[in-house]
């Protein structure tokens, strides 16, 4: 056990005055094409479906965070008829790394980087319909929240 000079108190084992919290163990990881997973685009855009549950879960995540991942998304797309898909799947998984940090310093952006967790890896993202999907669910779920904000 170490001690704080600045404050006058131990560090105990590194939890710093921290608050214990309880994690819930996230979803796993889509392990097949996301065109294929999501093969019934009714379950996944329609109220009460994928989209609408996700935006439920995202409540506490304000619409600039959530169009920030979209503008990412969107432009990943456009790039994909211009470059490499390979390239552009490699930028696609830097999004991952980045929604950790945010989630480490924000608690309410671990929904968010669950969400990316689940959707984006290797087996997820294979093909450009995989990145067209993505688009159309992470835009379904901006549509929902911004909804369920309106309605209060």
């Amino acid at each position: 056990m170490g001690y704080d000079t600045r404050n006058n108190r131990s560090w105990n084992n590194g939890g710093q005055g921290r608050k214990q919290r309880y994690i819930t163990e996230p979803e796993p990881q889509i392990e097949i094409s996301l065109a294929k997973y999501y093969c019934n685009k009714g379950q996944m855009l329609l109220p009460n479906g994928t989209a609408d549950v996700y935006a439920g879960k995202f409540r506490r995540i304000t619409n600039h965070q959530l169009r920030k991942i979209l503008d990412q998304i969107k432009n990943f797309k456009s790039q994909s008829g211009i470059e490499n898909f390979e390239k552009i799947r490699i930028q696609l998984f830097f999004l991952l790394p980045m929604a950790a940090y945010n989630a480490g310093r924000d608690r309410n952006l671990e929904p968010l980087y669950d969400f990316l967790h689940r959707h984006i890896n290797e087996k997820s993202i294979c093909e450009k319909k995989d990145l067209d999907v993505l688009d159309e669910l992470f835009t379904s779920i901006i549509a929902y929240h911004a909804y369920h904000k309106q309605k209060g």
